[in-house]
């Protein structure tokens, strides 16, 4: 994840719990999107289960939670709009520069 937060290459990443209802739900737009977004912006998972440290290190409080990562080396954006296949396309085309 440093990698990814420092390389000034978009990420788009889902910090999810495998046992979370939320996360189950979203998986099939995530799928998808990242389907549609291959060679434009990176998407990615986290599974806070199995990495706790990496999901403290980015203040991740509830599932599933979305950030943006790369661009120009700042600091993560979150995703706070709803989870349609739309709007989340819409959100990773717009910050990945």
């Amino acid at each position: 994840m440093k990698e990814i937060a420092a390389n000034n290459v978009p990420w788009f990443i889902k910090f999810y719990a495998p046992w979370c209802p939320h996360c189950k739900n979203l998986a099939p737009t995530w799928t998808e999107m990242a389907s549609q977004l291959r060679g434009q912006v990176n998407v990615g998972e986290v599974n806070c289960d199995a990495l706790p440290t990496v999901c403290e290190t980015y203040e991740i409080r509830g599932f599933p939670t979305l950030k943006m990562f790369g661009q120009d080396g700042g600091e993560p954006v979150q995703y706070t709009s709803d989870r349609s296949l739309v709007s989340l396309m819409k959100f990773a085309n717009t910050h990945a520069g």
